[in-house]
């Protein structure tokens, strides 16, 4: 009896007997025809039942800042799988439980608590109420028996005849009569079904009908297949890799009762066996009775042989063994069994030594199994006939761990029953791997040992949370995670198998509990220093220094966040090879100190002179080291000590200081003072972020110091290099100034005009809060400049044609920059966008020349009578009614100011006055000696001061549009052989047999996503549609379903196609068995690609499936992937051809030819123009409907 999620205690039934009855009833006989189980997929919350209860966060990130903030662990939704949960811990760790069998199940978008109960449907068909893939029982008549679904594929099994109306009992359909005293049950489970023939006279098993039961099959999408072993599988026909299994089927007798003083001579090959001492004690009722129902699954009292099983013309045939139903020591009923279940990477099986030759894969749909030498003795309530030794074994996913550092890991199983009290060793293992054809006489090898334990308390009971045992099995997920095993299996057998007193029977809920850690970046060698000496190089370039160099080393966790800040230290390593060729070193380990800080190492002065010194560094935050620095493709630091070398200079910044704390920041100046103890130094070579050059140098004055001015144009850790230079041309060794930078300050005033059309005012999202009020001729809420996506304010050109903040914002002689997205929709006359109020004049005019039909930029050189302007008007010529970027930069420091348009450099202008402007800022206008002119005719969007420099890549972030939606496919209906797109557009045209599946909640086979998916069988089937190319930055959007756990082929999700080739292609890669993104350089047969691959996430082939997100960022040159909302990767790449489409879903255009068909499910399809950010991959990674997005 299965009962994996649901109560606590065993299932009571109405229509069954004690054993003690049955032994006394005529001769039954149960043949079981067959039984089918599949996975449960999990959708990325947790257990249905605590989902309101326990916090949790999408991301891994945002549970670690969750977890962090409230002190209790956090489950990171967006991991959640059907048997999958993960935790982040206050402390910045993670636990995760991975569980053999489901511990809830996707029903509509949501979890809920699996449920194996039968309930009739509308159609008539019987179905159970929540399990993991679609399986319907008959009503009665000549309906198949049971149907089988799973992502489009479909396995019927019929019962040779008509079939009467079954009677429902919680999880069982009983069918009587099937053929004269022979009964059929059919039980479902969370993850499949068996079937029961019960035979009840001796007249009846003599029935020439069940000497051969043909029962026939019918597939879609699927080939069923006959092992050397008589095992089956339902394999893809699209993609192969198996879809639904079951082992060679087995049949049982319902067993005997044990003589006083009987013994099997049955043992495990040499074992010796002896019989029990008065010290050992008897038997006891330790957690079980001897209530078992051999319905359940073998009795270990029951004898047990193979069913013949072949496949013939449409048919599988079982050939029960005659021998044994004819045996007069045969105890009915007898038993036959087939089990299928779903093909997942969990697995668990038991092996006997009284059965050597026989599977008993799964426990033969029993939830519990034996380990030891099964009891043979008078009194015993699990008294066994013939089977010898058991052992268990269980197989569970651990790719997840790929690189991860692991903490610690237990194999938590429980114990349902043991021999007696007495706590007996029983020992887990890690073995190699085992399939459905594994049994005694081929059992893996017991590889390593992991633990023992001497359990005294049984449950008799198997639920999907009272495991009571808990084995410490760290070392094999350690090795799993350092080898990259896709999967770990795990064996328990007896401390001593040749006595009955360590028998115990164990359940089928095993969880692997895996607390892990993400180690710390490897030190990049960027950032890497020493003073003196300067940056990390190693070779021919290497420094020579002065005196014995302090090294530096920046280093960042992973898990380091905003409000997540891990500590970590440092481990330098110096070494050199001394006079006699004998390798020396030095090793220094810092104190902690918080993530993203600079670490240091006073290379003391005993190290020898002219010889090359290296040095090498890594991190830990307390769990895990990083690689080493020279790790990959870098290299270790070399220097060289030369106390003969001139005096390093000495750098002194009070506005970067050389310490740990970070200072303000991009866009404003800092100085830097130079100076140097030496009498005749004549210059000072320097480099920011570089080496020193010719071609920087600082003249010093009479007391031997210089000034730098400078602004820092990126956050983050800086490097200042300065060398000294004397009379001679003499070079000192290099100073090494580090500081820290923040990002620049927020803007002074930002309107983002994105109000409705009833607004009269502007919000102002700077903190300053400085509402914009609007004129009669401004109207809110039309389409801006990111299409759909995006909103604006229109401006009609008259005297109401503008918005006013009522606040001076910069200082018009300092340093400041202003942005915003324009159109002009009146080419005839000036206009402003933007101005600064002076007494009769505007300090600053960013706006639209007519004269030069040009985007100009404008300063007039007095107050209040000038009688001109210093200005600069952009080259390219304004297209009316088009939506351009524009920024003005002004840079008192080189007293010029930069005019940018669409992000691009058009023009600087030199101000040979300059004056104060110091009224207030005024957006669509600028003022005149007799008021407000230059009205703007056309519309604004995003408007920003800033009191600082905007950088040039500001600037081009802040010219990236939001994400605007081009295309949004949910899949839900199909007509005349299309499936429309959300918002009218070009619909999706589907071909071969490619249809959408409507999600039924009593099927088990839910749609991916609200109330259908595409349904693709991978021979030639796809979809299609023409929306728009791909160009600039984009994101896709999709959510996928594999039809088998492990694909032996490669196959497209979505692809973007060229003539020749797809400009990407998402898809799951058979060599890696991960999702995988390949792009295209050029449109040609052959092209050089780049490929993204998400090597920590085995795709999914349970009911949620995987969300991907593919995410080119034109800006940054780099392309993204992600899995389930979570980053996989980052590649750079650079967009150079336009794809013409269409986006096709289920096939890549690669070479000219169409290849790589989908076998599976897709849903949500979606485009849209711009680079999605993390917060929003986040968002269309849930399984619930967001059209909105």
């Amino acid at each position: 009896m299965s009962t994996h999620g649901s109560s606590a205690m065993p299932r009571s039934r109405t229509s069954r007997l004690p054993r003690r009855l049955l032994a006394s009833l005529s001769t039954v006989v149960l043949i079981t025809a067959l039984g089918v189980a599949l996975p449960i997929a999990d959708t990325g919350g947790g257990d249905a039942a605590h989902a309101e209860e326990e916090p949790t966060a999408m991301t891994e990130a945002g549970a670690a800042e969750l977890a962090a903030e409230r002190g209790e662990r956090v489950e990171v939704t967006g991991l959640r799988e059907e048997r999958r949960t993960v935790y982040a811990d206050p402390d910045g760790t993670f636990t995760a439980l991975e569980h053999v069998n489901p511990v809830r199940v996707m029903q509509n978008g949501e979890w809920v608590e699996p449920e194996a109960a039968l309930v009739h449907r509308e159609d008539g068909t019987i179905t159970p109420r929540a399990a993991t893939m679609g399986l319907s029982l008959s009503a009665g008549g000549d309906a198949p028996l049971a149907t089988l679904t799973r992502a489009g594929k479909e396995l019927s099994i019929s019962w040779p005849g008509t079939l009467p109306e079954p009677e429902l009992d919680g999880d069982e359909a009983r069918y009587t009569s099937v053929l004269p005293d022979v009964d059929l049950i059919v039980r479902a489970e969370v993850d499949g079904f068996s079937h029961l023939l019960v035979v009840h006279t001796p007249e009846a098993a003599a029935d020439p009908g069940l000497a051969e039961l043909r029962l026939a099959l019918e597939t879609t999408g699927l080939e069923v297949t006959s092992g050397d072993e008589g095992a089956l599988a339902a394999i893809d026909t699209g993609a192969g890799g198996t879809v639904f299994e079951a082992p060679q089927p087995l049949m049982w007798d319902s067993g005997t009762a044990a003589e006083d003083g009987a013994e099997s001579s049955d043992t495990a090959a040499g074992d010796s066996v002896r019989l029990l001492t008065e010290d050992e004690g008897a038997p006891q009722q330790n957690g079980a009775t001897a209530d078992e129902d051999p319905e359940e699954g073998p009795l270990e009292s029951s004898r047990i042989s193979s069913v013949g099983v072949t496949l013939e013309e449409g048919a599988l045939v079982l050939r029960p063994d005659q021998a044994m139903i004819g045996d007069e020591d045969t105890a009915y009923p007898l038993y036959i069994d087939p089990v299928w279940k779903t093909s997942t990477l969990s697995a668990w099986a038991m092996v006997s030594s009284g059965y050597s030759g026989t599977s008993f894969w799964k426990f033969s749909g029993k939830d519990h199994e034996g380990v030891g030498r099964c009891p043979q003795l008078s009194g015993d309530p699990f008294y066994c006939n013939g089977a010898g030794v058991k052992r268990l074994f269980y197989r569970i996913p651990t790719t997840a761990y790929h690189g991860r550092q692991i903490l610690s890991a237990e194999l938590a199983v429980t114990m349902y029953h043991s021999y007696n009290s007495t706590g007996y060793p029983v020992q887990a293992y890690r073995t190699g791997s085992f399939s459905s054809s594994t049994k005694w006489s081929n059992q893996p090898s017991w590889s390593q040992r992991q633990d023992t334990k001497s359990p005294t308390k049984p449950t008799a009971s198997c639920t999907a949370t009272n495991q009571n045992v808990r084995f410490d099995v760290s070392g094999a997920v350690g090795d799993a995670a350092a080898n990259k095993w896709k999967t770990t299996s795990f064996g328990l057998r007896a401390g001593d198998e040749s006595t009955h007193v360590q028998w115990k029977r164990f359940c089928d809920n095993a969880q692997l509990e895996v607390r892990y850690n993400t180690a710390p970046d490897t030190p990049q060698q960027s950032r890497l220093q020493m003073s003196p000496g300067g940056a990390c190089i190693g070779g021919d370039k290497r420094p020579y220094v002065d005196e014995a160099p302090r090294l530096t080393a920046y280093l960042r966790d992973k898990d380091h966040s905003s409000s997540n800040t891990e500590k970590l230290k440092a481990q330098f390593r110096v070494f050199w090879t001394d006079a006699s060729g004998a390798e020396q070193e030095l090793t220094h380990t810092t104190s902690m100190k918080a993530s993203g800080s600079y670490f240091h190492y006073q290379v003391p002065d005993s190290i020898p002179e002219g010889t090359v010194i290296a040095w090498i560094v890594r991190a830990s935050d307390g769990h895990a080291w990083s690689p080493w620095s020279w790790d990959g493709a870098q290299t270790r630091c070399q220097f060289v000590y030369d106390s003969t070398a001139p005096e390093e200079p000495e750098i002194a910044s009070e506005d970067f200081p050389a310490d740990d704390e970070w200072h303000d920041g991009v866009g404003t100046y800092g100085t830097f003072t130079v100076s140097s103890d030496s009498s005749d130094v004549v210059e000072y070579r320097y480099g920011i972020n570089k080496d020193p050059s010719p071609g920087n140098t600082l003249t010093p004055d009479a007391d031997g110091r210089a000034t730098l001015t400078w602004t820092p144009e990126h956050d983050g850790p800086h490097s200042l290099y300065v060398e000294a230079v004397d009379r001679a041309g003499k070079t000192s060794t290099r100073a090494n100034h580090l500081f820290l930078v923040q990002s620049g300050r927020s803007a002074v005033g930002q309107w983002a005009m994105s109000e409705d059309e009833t607004a009269d005012a502007a919000a102002d999202a700077s903190e300053n809060g400085n509402t914009a009020a609007a004129g009669s001729g401004a109207t809110f809420g039309i389409q801006g400049p990111g299409g759909t996506g995006s909103l604006a304010v229109a401006l009609d050109g008259t005297s109401g044609a503008y918005l006013a903040p009522d606040a001076h914002l910069v200082d018009t002689t300092g340093l400041f920059s202003a942005t915003a997205w324009a159109r002009v929709d009146d080419l005839e006359r000036d206009q402003a966008v933007l101005s600064q109020d002076g007494t009769g004049e505007p300090g600053f005019v960013l706006g639209y020349d007519a004269s030069d039909r040009a985007w100009r930029l404008s300063f007039p050189e007095a107050d209040m009578y000038a009688l001109g302007e210093w200005g600069v008007s952009a080259d390219a010529p304004v297209a009316e009614g088009q939506w351009t970027h524009l920024a003005l930069v002004h840079d008192s420091h080189l007293n010029t100011s930069r005019l940018y348009v669409n992000g691009a450099l058009s023009g600087t202008v030199t101000r040979d006055t300059v004056w104060p402007a110091r009224g207030d800022v005024q957006i669509g206008r600028s003022v005149t000696r007799s008021g407000y002119e230059r009205h703007l005719h056309g519309a604004l969007s995003d408007v920003r001061v800033f009191d600082r420099i905007v950088t040039a890549e500001e600037i081009g972030a802040l010219r990236a549009l939001p994400v605007d939606r081009t295309g949004y496919w949910p899949f839900t209906t199909a007509a005349d052989g299309t499936s429309p797109e959300a918002a009218g557009g070009a619909p999706m045209v589907l071909a071969g047999d490619a249809s959408v599946h409507l999600s039924d909640p009593w099927t088990g086979d839910s749609a991916l996503v609200g109330e259908g998916h595409l349904q693709l069988d991978g021979d030639e089937d796809h979809a299609s549609a023409q929306a728009g190319t791909a160009h600039g930055s984009f994101t896709v959007s999709v959510r996928a379903r594999l039809a088998s756990a492990e694909p032996s082929r490669s196959m497209t999700v979505l692809s973007m196609p060229g003539e020749h080739h797809s400009l990407f292609d998402i898809r799951y890669g058979a060599d890696s068995g991960r999702w995988e993104i390949e792009l295209a350089h050029e449109d040609t047969d052959t092209p050089e690609t780049t490929v993204l691959t998400a090597a920590d996430t085995a795709p999914s082939s349970e009911n949620r499936g995987d969300h991907l997100a593919l995410v080119y960022d034109a800006f940054a040159r780099e392309v993204r992937l992600y899995v389930n909302g979570a980053h996989a990767q980052t590649q750079p790449y650079s967009h150079a051809w336009t794809a013409p489409g269409p986006v096709s879903g289920g096939r890549a255009l690669l070479g000219g030819e169409w290849e790589q068909y989908f076998s599976g499910a897709l849903d949500d399809v979606r485009l849209y123009a711009g680079a999605a950010d993390a917060t929003l991959v986040s968002a269309l990674s849930r399984t619930t409907e967001t059209p909105e997005l």
